[in-house]
């Protein structure tokens, strides 16, 4: 009998072995995160709005593991509501919970939470950008304002009226500037000087602004989903497409205009004048510099849903967060530049929506 027993333990713990060797693991206990965090790749998924399961990834990019639901594990408490975005400043993260409204703040050493920032009920945070007092500064998608957030206390000590439903912000010297959608109504960029938090000026995009992007000659690229207006009768659509604006002179000097019927989703630019851009669940890619088209169905021999695209300079590889069918587990792709697949899929949590590098080695 106890010969038996030692022979069903040995079987339990080669079980266990085997699991977590696994190329793609979801993780289910504190012993699955690896002791030191090696550079890699923090992922914030989604979830399905209002059930509550958003969730944070972590791809090893030495080992090629994915570690999943690791704040819910070091934390013992769920992330939230609609995990929106991510951003990492000296060696925290913050992660911005839109339908939870919060936005927590975890070490990128330990993922253990050093601050949780609760905001006022219907906020919808969106995006992050940081001042240097300090502070930083979150698009607020249902008050058409900015809030200011002391970082030490989580306090709210302020906001900035900006256009209609802001979404992302960007800081360029000491200037902010942020793209007002309007949920497709908007089409201006509002800029606020700092530390003095004044609206400066208002530039004229194309219609329902969302995310920004710095090109290497200093160049702001504005990328507008358009509008749709009647979602039955898409001869009425307005054109996505970028708007390129010069930030000292506050001017549009450029734009890329897609056809009829294109809605450009997330984007990011990457090396040797190249931008990608997500395009009716295609990956389009375009000359930063002369705005022309280059490829418009980019990473076409997989099958997938792209939801986000992050550029990684280091590695020289395109990072695609793959929503499947927005309900169930998705995906991790990694391309080169021209398309060819050279990693994954790996699986993540529901519907990954954005991603940050982790640069170099943090020993917990």
């Amino acid at each position: 009998m106890i010969r038996i027993i030692f022979i069903l333990f040995v079987a339990v713990i080669f079980q266990i072995t085997v699991s977590s060797c696994e190329k793609n693991p979801a993780a289910a206990n504190d012993n699955d995160i690896p002791g030191t965090i090696l550079d890699g790749a923090l992922i914030v998924n989604e979830g399905v709005f209002q059930q509550g399961n958003a969730s944070l990834s972590f791809f090893e990019r030495g080992s090629e593991m994915i570690y999943n639901n690791i704040f819910a594990q070091k934390n013992n408490e769920k992330l939230g509501d609609v995990a929106n975005s991510i951003i990492i400043r000296d060696s925290l993260a913050y992660l911005v919970i839109n339908n939870s409204d919060k936005i927590e703040v975890i070490g990128t050493g330990d993922f253990q939470r050093q601050l949780k920032i609760t905001l006022p009920a219907g906020t919808s945070p969106r995006y992050i950008a940081f001042g240097d007092s300090g502070d930083m500064f979150v698009t607020s998608l249902y008050t058409a304002t900015i809030l200011i957030i002391d970082t030490q206390t989580g306090n709210v000590e302020g906001d900035i009226p900006v256009g209609a439903n802001p979404e992302e912000i960007i800081r360029i010297g000491e200037r902010l500037f942020v793209a007002n959608s309007g949920f497709g109504a908007g089409h201006t960029l509002s800029v606020i000087t700092l530390p003095d938090r004044y609206i400066h000026a208002a530039i004229e995009v194309g219609d329902n602004p969302r995310f920004l992007r710095m090109d290497s000659a200093g160049r702001l690229h504005v990328l507008c989903s358009g509008a749709y207006n009647d979602w039955s009768d898409p001869a009425d659509d307005t054109p996505g497409g970028i708007w390129v604006v010069d930030p000292v002179s506050e001017t549009v000097t450029d734009s890329l205009l897609l056809p009829q019927g294109k809605h450009p989703g997330k984007f990011d630019i990457g090396e040797d004048d190249t931008g990608y851009m997500i395009v009716n669940d295609r990956i389009w890619t375009y000359n930063t510099r002369t705005l022309a088209i280059k490829t418009m169905d980019l990473a076409g021999a997989v099958s997938m849903t792209p939801y986000a695209v992050r550029y990684n300079r280091g590695e020289h590889l395109l990072y695609v967060l793959d929503a499947v069918d927005y309900v169930s587990t998705g995906k991790l792709w990694l391309f080169s530049p021209d398309g060819s697949p050279t990693g994954g899929p790996f699986e993540t949590g529901v519907i990954p929506s954005d991603l940050v590098f982790i640069y170099r080695r943090m020993d917990r």
